[in-house]
C-alpha cells in the first residue's frame, strides 16, 4: 500500500542519515553513541535498505551491514584481494575471479570497479540475492551469478540461514527448510568462462575447507590462487578434520601462504610443507589477544615467484 511504501521510504531515509553520520562521526562522542543506539532501533524495526560506499561508488545494503564501519575504523580492512588483483593484472592483464560467498557483492564490486576483471558471484543466501542483483547490474557483461550453496558434495540439507551484521551461514537444525548444496565443479560446468579463473575467493563462515576439498581436481588443472577466510572456531563446527585440507592442498603442489589478520594488515608468510605453520596460525586465533581469524593467500608452486613478489610489494606498501 501507499502508506506502507511511505513508511519504508521514511525508515530508509532515517537509516541513511544515521549511517552517513556514523561514517563521519568521531568515535566516543555523544553524537556517535546516539547514532549507534538509533541504528540498533532501526535495525530491530525493519533493517532498512541504504546505500554504502563500495569501490568508487555506492551499493545497496541493509543498515545492519557493518562493512562501512569496519572500513572506517580499519585502514587495511578488505583491501588485500584488490591489491593482489591489481598486482596480478599488471603482469598478466585482465583476470577472471570466482567469488564464493559473494554476499551482496561488496567484494565483487570492489574488484570490478576500475578494472577489466570478470567475476562469478556464488551466493545461496536468499536475503542477499535481491541486493546482489542490484549491485552488479552496472557491470553486466563482466559478471555472472550462481544462486546456490557450495560444499564437499552435492546433497540436500535441512537447516536455516543464520545472519548477523551482514554475514550469514547455514545451521543444520531439525525443522528447517530444505537447501540444495552444490560443488565448485558443478558451478564451473554451468559457467565455463570461469574454468581458467586466476583467483578463487572463499568466505562462507565455516564451510570454506569443505568447498576446497571438492575443488581439488579443478585446482590441479587451474592452479588458481586461493584467497580464503581461516576461522578455526567456525571451521571445526562444520568438520573436525579441517586442517587436513591444507595437507591435501600440499599434495597437489600448493605451498606458499600469505596470512592477513582479521583487521586487514599483512601478518606473516609461510609454507604448507612446514607442517607446523597452519597449526601455529590456528593456535594464534585461539589466544586472548590474537587475531580473531586470518585471510590467507595460497599459491601453487607454479606461482611461487608471483607470491614472493607480491609479498615484497606488501612489505613496502605497509611501511
Amino acid at each position: 500500500s501507499e502508506g506502507c511504501a511511505g513508511m519504508i521510504g521514511m525508515l530508509s531515509g532515517l537509516g541513511q542519515s544515521v549511517m552517513d553520520g556514523l561514517i563521519k562521526s568521531r568515535p566516543g562522542l555523544l553524537k556517535e553513541r546516539l547514532e549507534r543506539r538509533f541504528r540498533r532501533i532501526l535495525c530491530r524495526l525493519n533493517d532498512p535498505i541504504i546505500s554504502i560506499p563500495a569501490g568508487g561508488g555506492k551499493i545497496k545494503a541493509h543498515l545492519s551491514h557493518n562493512l562501512p564501519l569496519y572500513k572506517k575504523a580499519l585502514r587495511y580492512y578488505d583491501t588485500a584481494l584488490r591489491r593482489f588483483q591489481d598486482f596480478c593484472s599488471g603482469k598478466e592483464g585482465a583476470i577472471a575471479i570466482i567469488d564464493i560467498g559473494a554476499n551482496i557483492c561488496d567484494t565483487a564490486v570492489y574488484l570490478l570497479d576500475g578494472s577489466d576483471a570478470t567475476v562469478l558471484c556464488v551466493e545461496g543466501g536468499t536475503e542477499f540475492l535481491e541486493l546482489l542483483a542490484i549491485n552488479v547490474a552496472p557491470y553486466a557483461g563482466r559478471v555472472e551469478t550462481a544462486d546456490c550453496y557450495l560444499g564437499r558434495e552435492e546433497k540436500t540439507v535441512v537447516g536455516k540461514l543464520s545472519s548477523h551484521a551482514g554475514t550469514a551461514r547455514i545451521e543444520l537444525v531439525a525443522g528447517g527448510r530444505a537447501m540444495n548444496v552444490s560443488t565448485v565443479e558443478s558451478v564451473i560446468v554451468q559457467h565455463p568462462k570461469f574454468f581458467s579463473s586466476r583467483i578463487l575467493k572463499i568466505d562462507t563462515d565455516g564451510y570454506d575447507c569443505e568447498i576446497i576439498r571438492r575443488a581439488l581436481s579443478w585446482l590441479v588443472r587451474s592452479r588458481a590462487v586461493i584467497f580464503v577466510e581461516f576461522v578455526p572456531v567456525l571451521l571445526e563446527a562444520v568438520s573436525k578434520d579441517y586442517l587436513e585440507t591444507f595437507e591435501l592442498l600440499r599434495s597437489i603442489d600448493y605451498d606458499f601462504v600469505m596470512a592477513y589478520s582479521n583487521t586487514g594488515e599483512y601478518f606473516c608468510s609461510g609454507h604448507l610443507n612446514d607442517t607446523g605453520f597452519m597449526a601455529d596460525l590456528d593456535f594464534l586465533t585461539r589466544q586472548p589477544h590474537g587475531p580473531d581469524f586470518f585471510d590467507l593467500f595460497l599459491f601453487h608452486e607454479a606461482d611461487a615467484e608471483l607470491g614472493q613478489s607480491f609479498r615484497r610489494s606488501e612489505l613496502k606498501s605497509h611501511n
